[in-house]
């Protein structure tokens, strides 16, 4: 169906990179992806996802240092699938990743991880709180908050802080 397009727009292109990389199928991406006569952002994003997806960290890497432009999805992928790839991840890897994907914006990744995370600590409440306000979320803010486990006098800083300047916003 492809081959009979008579107009091939990069869209139409990167669907199919994007496809051939989602089944696993990356000598067939690749082959479109040198014979595209145009690339965006997403070209290049969709041929990193692909080897992500396939564990072979090292040609996303290589497809990312060799991007002429990036932008936040692919700097995000990049993180997320060398994360995926740690062989060994501690609660300060976990904590950036959650603080990550919140300051993005992308809190449904941000607590999905945040749930998925073995061991948790303070700070691992202050960034999702965090994130949930920065997105304007307060009343789930306040719900972590809420949650959020206290051993003896341990206060969580952040928290207030960043409630009180949302309020001052009005974003109450």
């Amino acid at each position: 169906m492809f081959d009979e397009m008579p107009e091939k727009d990069v869209i139409s292109w990167n669907s199919m990179v994007s496809g051939y990389g989602r089944e696993g199928d990356m000598e067939q991406a690749c082959a479109l992806f040198r014979q595209m006569p145009e690339r965006n952002v997403a070209s290049w994003n969709a041929m990193i996802s692909g080897y992500l997806d396939g564990g072979k960290v090292e040609l996303a890497q290589s497809f990312f240092d060799a991007m002429p432009r990036r932008n936040n999805v692919s700097l995000i992928t990049m993180i997320s699938g060398m994360f995926d790839e740690m062989p060994e991840k501690d609660v300060i890897s976990w904590n950036s990743m959650v603080s990550g994907y919140g300051r993005e914006g992308d809190m449904e990744q941000a607590c999905a991880l945040f749930r998925q995370m073995p061991e948790r600590n303070v700070a691992s409440w202050n960034a999702i709180i965090s994130g949930y306000l920065d997105s304007g979320k307060v009343e789930l803010a306040q719900s972590f908050f809420d949650a959020m486990p206290r051993r003896n006098n341990e206060v969580p800083f952040l928290h207030p802080c960043k409630f009180l300047a949302t309020l001052s916003d009005g974003h109450l």
